[in-house]
């Protein structure tokens, strides 16, 4: 795959800001002691997770210049709970993966396990290394949209 590097995101898409040091490890500051601080730089593993999880909570039509990027999961707030329903956002989510050839569609698995009636998590696998692919979850429920957090 490649990734190399992008400016840090928050999970909420925020800039990650950190401290710039001096050549002894000191914090610089500027003329009024004010901490200096630049862009904080997100490598490997981390650019794949950051991408992945900005391409899951996109909408289609999100972004001008992709507009048909994004797993669009909003759209199924207030749908049923049923093997169906979470086909079709595992295909959502793949889609969004693949889309522009971010992850090779050989290198991913998606799969859902129902929680309870209102509540699903997706399991998204990448082989990012032989030795370590990297496995995260993402909790959708289906009143709330994801991590069950209503905006």
């Amino acid at each position: 795959m490649r990734f190399r590097t992008d400016i840090h995101l928050t999970d909420d898409g925020d800039l990650v800001l950190e401290q710039i040091l001096g050549s002894g490890g000191e914090p610089l500051t500027d003329w009024q002691g004010t901490p200096i601080r630049d862009f904080s730089i997100a490598q490997d593993r981390q650019v794949a997770t950051q991408g992945s999880m900005c391409r899951i909570k996109t909408q289609i039509s999100d972004w001008r210049v992709f507009p048909t990027l994004g797993a669009d999961l909003e759209r199924f707030i207030g749908e049923l709970n049923t093997p169906e329903t979470a086909e079709l956002i595992v295909e959502n989510i793949r889609h969004s993966l693949i889309y522009d050839f971010f992850i090779d569609r050989n290198k991913l698995e998606v799969y859902a396990v129902p929680v309870n009636e209102n509540e699903v998590i997706f399991y998204i696998r990448i082989e990012y290394h032989q030795d370590a692919p990297m496995v995260f979850a993402i909790p959708f429920d289906y009143y709330k949209g994801i991590g069950g957090q209503e905006d």
